[in-house]
């Protein structure tokens, strides 16, 4: 698409001076947790969306979760799998 300027310009994004000095990785396993989703759309129209969470020690994968239901849903299936 690149190679026929079919794509979209860019809007301008706003610089953030802010640093970023946290620390997101732990020494040990099960000790700090993260989670996020996302939503595929089907070529019929359908969305499947999918939620998981990590262990940001190894980043392992701990449990995840799809349905073609709301977000609710999924995150509900994966409180109740663990």
């Amino acid at each position: 698409m690149k190679q026929n300027d079919l794509l979209l310009t860019r809007p301008k994004r706003l610089q953030n001076n802010r640093t970023h000095e946290g620390k997101v990785i732990v020494s040990e396993s099960n000790k700090r947790w993260s989670s996020d989703g996302f939503e595929i759309k089907c070529w019929n129209g359908e969305k499947v969306r999918v939620v998981f969470s990590l262990d940001c020690c190894d980043r392992e994968v701990m449990s995840y979760a799809a349905t073609t239901g709301c977000y609710a849903v999924a995150i509900l299936k994966l409180e109740i799998s663990e």
